[in-house]
C-alpha cells in the first residue's frame, strides 16, 4: 500500500500510519540505504524515523535526560592535579555524534599534549535503551 511514497509524504503521515508505513517498506527495502533512496531521504533522517516510530526511541528534550539513545561520562576536570579527562561511549544519530565529537575537540587547550583513540562503527539500528 505505501511502496509508492515519498519522504515528504511519509513524513506527512499521522504517527501511527508512519510507523505502518515504515514496517511495510522496511519489509521491501530490507537495505537501508535503498529505502533512503528510494524515499529521495538521507540514510540518517531515515533512521532517525525509524528509530522514533518503528523502535519507539524519544529524542530531544534536555541535555543529559533519559530521552535519548546515549550514555556519557561528563569531562572532567580535576584541577588538584591538573588532568583532563573525558569519555563517550553512546549509540547516537550522526549529527548528534558530529556535534559531541565537535565539543570534545573544542575543550581541548592548544599546546597540551592528549592521548586520543576514537571508534566510530555505523550500526544498521539504533537500539533502544
Amino acid at each position: 500500500m505505501y511502496e509508492n511514497v515519498t519522504g515528504e509524504e511519509l513524513k506527512a503521515l499521522p504517527n501511527e500510519e508512519k510507523k505502518v508505513a515504515l514496517e511495510e517498506l522496511m519489509g521491501l527495502y530490507p537495505d537501508r540505504k535503498e529505502l533512503a533512496q528510494h524515499l529521495g531521504l538521507r540514510n540518517n533522517v531515515l533512521g532517525i524515523l525509524i528509530a522514533k516510530y518503528v523502535l519507539g526511541t524519544q529524542f530531544g528534550g534536555k541535555k543529559g535526560s533519559t530521552n535519548h539513545v546515549a550514555t556519557e561520562e561528563p569531562i572532567t576536570n580535576n584541577e588538584a592535579s591538573n588532568v583532563f579527562s573525558t569519555n563517550l561511549e553512546a549509540q547516537i544519530i550522526g549529527e548528534e555524534a558530529k556535534e559531541r565529537i565537535t565539543n570534545i575537540g573544542n575543550s581541548l587547550l592548544d599546546g597540551k599534549k592528549y592521548l586520543v583513540s576514537l571508534k566510530v562503527e555505523e550500526i544498521e539500528e539504533v537500539p533502544t535503551v
